[in-house]
């Protein structure tokens, strides 16, 4: 019974530590133009929808202050080029990533681009 103990708690710990290391942090730069985005599903909800469903993101959060999202992802499953295009696809930019024009223009009137 120990012997089985032993190996299964030697099993648990070698996939924790074949697991670290792999998680990166990304800071992205983005823009948001009405005074409510962290409450609004046309703005955070949906960026934060989106992050989530790409493939190897752990985390996400958006300081609304600085308007830096946060977004914690696994490097071995995804990349910091896809996670910028996953913003720029609901309609914002993402640091020297354009929005999507046509994802910009379905936003709210309150959250789209002021020209």
């Amino acid at each position: 019974m120990k012997k089985y103990l032993l190996i299964t708690f030697a099993l648990f710990a070698f996939t924790q530590i074949s697991k670290a290391g792999t998680n990166d942090t990304l800071k992205i730069q983005t823009q948001t133009y009405c005074d409510h985005c962290k409450e609004c599903e046309s703005c955070w909800g949906l960026m934060e929808k989106n992050l989530m469903y790409t493939k190897g993101v752990k985390k996400v959060w958006y300081d609304d202050k600085t308007m830096l999202i946060t977004v914690v992802y696994n490097r071995k499953k995804t990349n910091a080029e896809k996670l910028r295009t996953a913003v720029s696809k609901c309609g914002f930019d993402a640091d020297q990533v354009k929005a999507d024009a046509k994802a910009q223009s379905k936003l709210d009137g309150c959250c789209k681009k002021k020209e």
